[in-house]
């Protein structure tokens, strides 16, 4: 209804009683119950999460197959004590959105270009894979101070990924 194509799950917490196996199977019903809506139903990296390891995912990839989709969340990544890089390796056919954001020394998420992550080489990275897929400057309301900070990176990634992307 609201014309959305994919509809994104953290999951559970990292410990909980359901095996592998039997998360997969909740997870797929849910992957199938989207698509009688004309949505994926994919899976976000997000630390103290099922999903929060590129290994994890694998897994889960291997046991759903080629329905298992991911929202890559950089911040999310680098919290759980991984690189974007080590997802994209692993999973870069099964990305299907990107959520992004910076990060220095003082927090792990601030606005694009006040921090130290290179989007240069992501953006280039994911384009050697083929990513087709959108990406979304994902804050809290804490990471940045103005509006006019947010349109300010988002004009300088789009200069940036126009000859990438």
């Amino acid at each position: 209804m609201l014309g959305a194509d994919i509809f994104v799950i953290h999951g559970s917490k990292s410990v909980t009683k359901f095996t592998l196996e039997e998360y997969c199977k909740r997870f797929t019903h849910l992957i199938e119950m989207g698509k009688n809506y004309g949505v994926r139903v994919c899976h976000e990296n997000v630390v103290h999460h099922r999903c929060e390891s590129p290994e994890y995912m694998k897994m889960m990839k291997d046991l759903i197959g080629p329905d298992f989709k991911i929202v890559l969340d950089t911040k999310q990544a680098l919290r759980a004590g991984y690189t974007p890089y080590d997802f994209i390796d692993l999973l870069h056919d099964d990305i299907v959105h990107v959520h992004i954001s910076d990060f220095n020394e003082k927090a792990d998420c601030v606005t694009p270009f006040k921090g130290n992550f290179d989007f240069l080489n992501f953006f280039t990275s994911m384009s050697k894979y083929g990513y087709k897929g959108k990406y979304i400057i994902e804050l809290y309301n804490w990471s940045y101070e103005n509006k006019d900070e947010i349109v300010e990176a988002y004009k300088k990634l789009a200069d940036l990924t126009r000859n990438i992307c």
